[in-house]
């Protein structure tokens, strides 16, 4: 064992795993060993991490490979030819020095080393968003989280599959769950969120494993997915690998002509008069009431709040003789609005079936409603003030978006203090808490930006997300005042 290193720099290196309190391993494992350097070894390796919570078993104590690093090198050798031809040009981004004095004594020159910074292992200096290399100069191209500290990745993207030959291939690995849609919001914005929400001050996001895969084949990439799992598991411990997906996307030889462009989400219009009731049809300023505290004009004449009226104006226009809305908890003026419509108004198209929800309660019995739906059997999905009294909020989220067509829409007027990151919860419900949950006596949380989270995680796209920007627009039109934002989902 370990012939191929000096007896006492072996030495060296099982005192320095002591030292770090590195357990021997039990007789069923016996021993390990770095896939990289080649030491084996009756003791766990270096832990790695955050100093006060360290990961123990992780760094190979001779040449520092990290587990994820011994993964990357694993697929290249047991699941490409890559490391039998020393003809191939390969770029590196961000490389450990193991990989590093591996592959350049392999590949040389044709070996390139590179980072957004100098550094001593780095060759050249290339942001990832302008790959300073002519078109189909790579074979491979290999990453190890470093995308998810790129600001604008769908160009890094494009960038990395122009630099690529036809056939060649970017194996990367990043940060990435098993969630709807990667986690990525600009509110988060400074060092300090970051390292709440993406846990690194210096990471851009959090990956959604399916989206991952999705943007490779929008920039144009065949994808090999799940090579992580056809590893062994006995292989898995005696090498210590990570378990984190391997990312692989092989340029074709003929390019794809579906390739998308990856833009920016689309805003909402806010289609408003000043000083009219929608739902009325009503344009008299006096005939508006400022509630005060919840800051919500009423209309006098019917009753209707700026939440109702926001909410109408933007369903509207899309709604259709055939529509089904699930609507919970909005005005009888706006409940009267679609009846009237439906059943007395011949000249103007029925707009559907309205399943009006009164809220009583906030135990699981709306959810347990929810869950007897038929998937996709829903346009429209109305929540006005309805969340805010869940317990089980993310759950229901979860239901709205399974029963809600592919076309359909969810709109969310909850009760929201946009300075808040995340929501503060009272789940016992107790009518002295409306002091603190801006006047709702039967509200058991205000949310905060956490909210916005909790729809993508849930499978939604937000169609707008700037609701800093949509409470200016709202405090200018005296008819639609109200404090929190409309929020707008549609499936992904």
């Amino acid at each position: 064992m370990n012939e191929h290193i000096d007896v006492r720099q072996v030495e060296k290196i099982i005192a320095f795993q002591k030292e770090h309190n590195c357990k021997k391993l039990n007789e069923k494992t016996k021993t390990i060993k770095c896939n990289i350097c080649g030491y084996e070894s009756e003791y766990e390796f270096l832990p790695y991490g955050h100093t006060e919570n360290p990961m123990p078993n992780e760094k190979c104590p001779n040449c520092y490979a990290l587990k994820r690093t011994r993964l990357l090198y694993y697929v290249l050798e047991h699941y490409t030819d890559y490391l039998k031809d020393d003809n191939i040009q390969i770029l590196q981004t961000a490389p450990s020095t193991s990989l590093y004095k591996r592959f350049k004594s392999q590949y040389h020159d044709n070996y390139i080393s590179s980072d957004i910074e100098q550094m001593p292992q780095v060759d050249k200096i290339i942001n990832l968003e302008e790959i300073s290399y002519p078109d189909n100069t790579f074979d491979l191209i290999l990453s190890k989280h470093v995308l998810e500290h790129v600001p604008d990745y769908p160009k890094a993207l494009r960038e990395i599959y122009r630099v690529l030959k036809p056939g060649g291939k970017i194996i990367f690995l990043i940060p990435s769950l098993d969630i709807p849609k990667t986690f990525e919001f600009p509110q988060i914005n400074t060092p300090k969120l970051r390292e709440r929400y993406y846990r690194q001050f210096d990471h851009q996001r959090y990956f959604s494993i399916e989206n991952v895969y999705k943007d490779l084949e929008d920039t144009g990439f065949n994808t090999i997915k799940n090579i992580e799992k056809k590893i062994p598991k006995d292989d898995m411990i005696y090498y210590q690998l990570s378990d984190e997906p391997v990312y692989i996307g092989i340029k074709p030889k003929t390019p794809k002509n579906n390739i998308k462009n990856i833009e920016g989400d689309p805003k909402i219009n806010l289609q408003t008069r000043e000083n009219y009731c929608s739902l009325c049809e009503n344009e008299n300023p006096e005939k508006f009431k400022d509630t005060g505290s919840t800051h919500d004009y009423v209309c006098l004449n019917c009753y209707s709040r700026g939440d109702d009226r926001l909410i109408y104006n933007e369903i509207y226009f899309d709604v259709n003789e055939d529509s089904t809305i699930l609507n919970f908890n909005s005005s009888e003026a706006m409940e009267n609005k679609f009846k009237k419509y439906k059943n007395y108004n011949k000249n103007i198209p029925e707009k559907g079936f309205i399943q009006k929800v009164k809220l009583k309660t906030t135990n699981n019995e709306y959810l347990d409603k929810l869950q007897k739906i038929q998937d996709e059997s829903v346009d429209f999905i109305i929540s006005n003030h309805f969340l805010d009294r869940q317990v089980d909020d993310f759950k229901i989220l979860q239901e709205f978006n399974r029963i809600l067509k592919s076309s359909g829409k969810l709109l969310i007027k909850e009760t929201t203090d946009l300075d808040l990151e995340y929501k503060i919860e009272a789940p016992e419900y107790n009518r002295e808490y409306s002091r603190f949950f801006m006047g709702n006596h039967d509200t058991i949380k205000v949310f905060g930006k956490d909210l916005l989270h909790m729809c993508h995680f849930a499978g939604f796209n937000i169609e707008y997300e700037d609701p800093e920007k949509q409470v200016n627009n709202l405090q200018s039109i005296t008819s639609q005042r109200t404090k929190a934002p409309l929020i707008i989902c549609t499936k992904e």
